[in-house]
């Protein structure tokens, strides 16, 4: 008897970029905390299974080299991959999604409620909430560029107030 798993990320549009990371990071836990992988091959795939399939690939395979062997080279995985199918991480959209997921993966935020109130107590003692909130800036910059067609002449009339427009 084998076990199949099926899983979906479903907010990932077609050579494009989730807007940010970690949806995909907490969905790649999700999956490798399901069973042990290595009773079974790990299935990746996508409509065309170049563009998303690639970048969630190297994704997992540099998040892995990151913890392991304290380095990673995005070119040479991403190159990698392109030898084995032609445009894996179809757009520069991806592969510069790829950085940015392994930068927000470096910066292990994610906390069990059971350890919610623990971990808030440490970062008040030691003063790195007002840090971690500066990180926010950082992994968050591209939101501006997302709301670029609402801030055209044509639509600003569509938009109900200035300071919040759609996101696409």
């Amino acid at each position: 008897m084998r076990r199949i798993y099926q899983l979906h990320f479903t907010s990932w549009p077609d050579k494009g970029t989730p807007q940010y990371a970690y949806p995909l990071l907490a969905f790649r836990r999700k999956l490798l905390s399901l069973e042990p992988l290595r009773r079974g091959p790990l299935v990746v795939h996508c409509s065309a299974g170049i563009g998303r399939t690639g970048t969630f690939i190297a994704i997992d395979i540099l998040t892995n080299e990151a913890a392991t062997e304290g380095h990673v080279d995005v070119f040479s995985c991403v190159n990698q991959l392109r030898t084995q199918r032609m445009n894996m991480v179809q757009t520069l959209d991806q592969y510069v999604y790829i950085y940015q997921a392994l930068i927000e993966a470096r910066q292990e935020t994610a906390v069990s409620c059971s350890q919610l109130k623990q971990t808030f107590d440490e970062l008040c003692r030691e003063e790195k909430l007002a840090e971690q909130f500066k990180q926010l800036n950082v992994l968050t910059s591209q939101s501006d560029q997302v709301t670029c067609a609402a801030r055209e002449p044509s639509n600003v009339g569509k938009n109900r107030d200035p300071d919040i427009v759609p996101s696409l």
